[in-house]
């Protein structure tokens, strides 16, 4: 089958030219690329309407359908990067850079409807964090070891179950640090490469159930329902999500043998609301990653902040510095990262994929960590976007859903594999 693959690729990389004539003078819809030469927006939505929902054997094999159904709307260089991908040819950085978006909506059209049904499993866990795990981080002065285990102790262990058994079905490594964070990491993770952390995390907010109704129908807040298009469910936005796309995405990776010069690792924060407890505890007693994403916010970038404890008056950071201790070099180079390799990279895979202006990033409006190296902020919501009604229902679409898995699986490949990314 491999051999009548190369022998159609061979042919139509010939004919390519005379198929670009053809579309040219006949006034077709050759749809503009990206300013970077990747696939356009307008270029991924025509992918999305042409290939949804189509079976796939594994990437390449998608990768071999839109090559041989994309003339008409792909560039000259986006074709050339299919083709030298389906007969393994080498890939020059632009056309690496092609591929991993491919990957992306690959990732989707595979896993988008399992990713659903992970989601409302991990939904119908309740982990409404409160004050058992502020107490967790006040009690860091008194009790270094943070033996007591939270209220919600029975959601944590819940939770932890479902993903350690998610994880060892997608061939990930799972670790649970305490009852405060869990950690899942590539299979293939080196020891001396450099850490990239994605953070996320468990806890939501409480629900008034008197409020979820939506168009007249009553709503479970704990029960992912889909309704018009749209997705409802506590977590569904903040912060479960991102979870379940960076477990797929991984899985991805791990699939279809995508090797990465970085490490890249899920953290999964048993608290947030309660202020990153979870979090605070793991810097404090691990080596800081070298690199760090927070998935939970607004697209595309965002420089980071200090984290405060709930109730804290004096507005003092809690975790193993304070603002005052923090380098004066470690704290530009949370302020100027995005001017880095990665941070780019970051900017231009949202902008791109969102057909966002580029835009100078702002300040994040949730917790960052000013004591942890190089961190920012990137989505998973839409600009502007609350993500909930005046009323606290929690929704997002299903088409955001998607893309952002799409999203999240190109950054994984693409600064996993970047070589420099100061």
């Amino acid at each position: 089958m491999m051999v009548v693959k190369r022998f159609l690729l061979v042919m139509l990389v010939a004919n390519y030219v005379w198929l670009c004539s053809v579309v040219v003078a006949q006034g077709g819809n050759a749809i503009t690329p990206a300013a970077s030469g990747n696939l356009s927006k307008g270029q991924v939505d025509v992918i999305i309407d042409r290939f949804a929902g189509r079976p796939f054997d594994d990437f390449q094999d998608f990768a071999f359908g839109l090559y041989n159904s994309g003339q008409a709307f792909l560039s000259r260089e986006q074709l050339n990067s299919l083709a030298n991908f389906a007969v393994k040819e080498p890939l020059s950085g632009k056309q690496r850079e092609v591929m991993f978006r491919v990957l992306g909506l690959y990732s989707q059209f595979k896993y988008g409807g399992d990713a659903l049904r992970s989601l409302k499993q991990l939904i119908e866990i309740p982990t409404v964090d409160g004050a058992s795990m502020v107490e967790v981080a006040e009690r860091r002065k008194k009790d270094r070891k943070r033996k007591k285990r939270s209220s919600n102790a029975a959601q944590v262990v819940a939770t932890a179950k479902l993903l350690q058994q998610m994880s060892k079905e997608f061939g990930l490594r799972f670790r649970k640090v305490d009852d405060n964070l869990f950690e899942i990491s590539l299979p293939f993770n080196q020891s001396k490469a450099r850490d990239i952390a994605l953070h996320t995390h468990i806890g939501v907010s409480d629900a008034q159930a008197k409020n979820w109704v939506v168009n007249g129908a009553k709503l479970n807040p704990y029960t992912l329902t889909k309704l018009q298009g749209n997705l409802y469910g506590r977590g569904v936005q903040d912060n479960k999500n991102a979870i379940v796309i960076v477990m797929y995405a991984m899985r991805v990776m791990v699939e279809e043998n995508i090797s990465l010069l970085n490490n890249v690792t899920l953290l999964v924060d048993t608290s947030d609301h309660s202020k990153h407890a979870g979090i605070v505890h793991y810097l404090e007693t691990h080596k800081a990653p070298s690199y760090n994403v927070l998935l939970d916010g607004s697209y595309p970038v965002s420089q980071s902040t200090a984290i405060y404890a709930e109730g804290d008056k004096s507005n003092q950071p809690i975790g193993k510095n304070n603002v005052s201790e923090v380098s004066t070099s470690q704290a530009s180079s949370n302020a100027n990262n995005y001017r880095s390799r990665w941070g780019k990279a970051l900017l231009r895979v949202a902008t791109e994929s969102l057909n966002a202006t580029v835009a100078m990033p702002s300040e994040a409006h949730s917790a960052l960590y000013l004591h942890a190296p190089n961190t920012l902020q990137f989505g998973l919501a839409l600009p502007n976007e609350k993500g909930a009604d005046p009323l606290g229902v929690e929704y997002k679409t299903v088409d955001q859903f998607l893309l952002d898995f799409q999203i999240v699986t190109e950054v994984i490949a693409r600064i996993g594999q970047m070589r420099e990314l100061d």
